[in-house]
């Protein structure tokens, strides 16, 4: 594929862009949404791919030494570096993720600045009962076989193919997939790695009674193959380079994985931000969240990643970035805060909704006939969208003029699509006229609804209203009676071209009968 670089290439394309243009705002944002843009379908569907040998791009199954690995490969051309990330634990939201395979941050690869590789956990493909309800697997292995090792050589064979070599090879990974990346770069001297929130000890992890009693495995045994001592396998391999990324708001990674490892490693205490010895940087933030330990990255932080291991070897790597760490820091305390007070707000309008609904419930039962509720509505509702054909803003409105100086006109973000904002127009005058200007060529729809209400239980009711006159642009749509409501809009769709001045005028009543 022809890869894009990486975020300097969207930051070029930005500085491009004149303040002075009038469609300064429309093409910032069509610039990150279509630098962002990638091929839904490359992980979706069936293995195309049973070789590392292939040419291919895409999907590929492969049977590894008795192991079965799951992957994505995806290829950029002159490109002389391999991305690699690795799965994490089956848990979203606290429940068990059934499907599989699960690539986190494939769809990073159109700013990736190389080939990118994703790898399932083997784990997760063994025979029940581990195989088909095991919730984390760190590509663990078994007494004999470590997974990791044979991760580290299908990762080499695919490096050697693209003629890359192990210093521009770099695994990523947070959580499960963190530690899975510390493990195989072990495996791949010169490598880099980027973990994330790591389990440094998978023993002191809440899974890990589950994973020894599913898997017979003894978590506690002398391994050698230091699965279970990591600050010496990570000492095993001085040609690697290790960064440690771990949210000090998450007191788990601190007090049960991050202390036990400087200990083991004789590191300095970790203070807040960059510090390295030897092979391994730390980087300490602090994130808060409901759950901190999945505060993790962005394509921003990824950036910033990759710049600090692109100069991790040097012998003044933490004192050169210290301040740029912590200034990300900052930004990223920051940017967790909003998120945090944003879903205690949704959490506050959920409840807010269901005790709206709870005293509406309650009013029904004082009702002797609450059909007559449920059908008697004058709010009428239009739904307008310019829509273009491509996944882009090209298509907006300019709105002109609304006869109802008491309609509420509305472009809510959550109804916005990705080829066009949809507006709502809310009145109860029972007609209304209005127009506007079409920018960008598209295709106008139009329904007319009445008002979205649910009961308690989140069914929607049928408010219906009848619309006994439409027009557009004197075109006479609708001149009898029509009864609607949310579920059953009365739809119209047009070819509209760019500039063109659209008028509509509605008539309503409530529906009586």
């Amino acid at each position: 594929m022809d890869g894009r670089n990486n975020i300097y290439t969207l930051f070029e394309n930005l500085e491009k862009i004149d303040v002075f243009d009038s469609d300064f705002s429309k093409k910032i944002q069509r610039t990150y949404s279509e630098f962002f843009s990638y091929d839904r379908e490359l992980a979706a569907g069936k293995p195309s791919i049973r070789s590392i040998n292939s040419s291919e791009d895409g999907r590929f199954s492969l049977d590894y030494k008795g192991a079965h690995f799951e992957g994505l490969y995806i290829s950029q051309k002159n490109h002389n570096k391999l991305f690699v990330t690795f799965d994490v634990a089956r848990t979203w939201k606290g429940n068990f993720r059934e499907e599989l395979p699960y690539f986190p941050r494939w769809s990073w690869y159109p700013f990736i600045d190389g080939h990118m590789l994703c790898l399932e956990d083997p784990m997760y493909y063994l025979p029940p009962p581990p195989g088909t309800s095991l919730r984390i697997g760190w590509f663990y292995g078994n007494e004999n076989e470590d997974y990791a090792v044979y991760a580290s050589e299908i990762i080499k064979q695919f490096a050697d193919k693209a003629g890359i070599k192990n210093k521009d090879i770099i695994l990523y990974g947070s959580s499960a997939g963190g530690t899975t990346a510390i493990r195989v770069g072990a495996h791949l001297p010169g490598s880099r790695i980027a973990a994330i929130n790591p389990q440094l000890d998978i023993r002191n992890h809440f899974f890990s009674k589950e994973f020894m009693d599913m898997t017979k495995i003894d978590l506690y045994k002398e391994d050698r193959f230091l699965r279970n001592d990591l600050p010496a396998l990570m000492e095993s391999s001085p040609e690697s380079e290790f960064l440690l990324i771990i949210n000090a708001e998450s007191r788990p990674d601190i007090d049960m994985h991050l202390a036990n490892f400087l200990k083991a490693r004789q590191h300095p205490s970790a203070a807040y931000g960059l510090s390295k010895t030897g092979n391994v940087a730390i980087w300490t933030y602090a994130s808060p969240g409901d759950k901190p330990h999945n505060v993790q990255d962005d394509y921003r932080i990824y950036a910033f990643i990759r710049y600090l291991l692109d100069s991790i070897s040097d012998d003044d790597f933490a004192e050169k970035h210290k301040y740029e760490v912590l200034y990300i820091n900052d930004w990223w305390r920051n940017k967790a805060q909003a998120k945090q007070a944003y879903d205690t707000l949704k959490t506050q309008q959920m409840l807010l909704s269901k005790e709206r609904d709870r005293l509406y419930q309650e009013r029904l039962k004082h009702v002797n006939n609450s059909t007559s509720i449920l059908t008697d509505s004058k709010t009428a509702r239009i739904d307008i969208i310019n829509a273009s054909e491509r996944n882009n803003d090209d298509t907006e409105l300019e709105w002109l003029s609304v006869s109802d100086s008491q309609a509420k006109v509305q472009a809510p973000i959550w109804f916005k699509k990705d080829n066009g904002q949809i507006y709502m127009i809310h009145s109860d005058n029972g007609e209304i006229t209005f127009s506007f200007r079409c920018i960008g060529s598209g295709k106008l729809s139009l329904m007319l609804r009445s008002v979205y209400r649910k009961d308690a239980n989140g069914k929607a009711i049928p408010f219906w209203i009848d619309y006994s006159s439409f027009t557009i642009n004197d075109e006479l749509l609708i001149d009898e009676k029509t009864a609607a409501w949310h579920d059953k809009p009365i739809k119209f769709n047009r070819d509209v071209s760019d500039g063109e001045i659209i008028t509509c005028s509605a008539v309503w009543k409530k529906r009586t009968t």
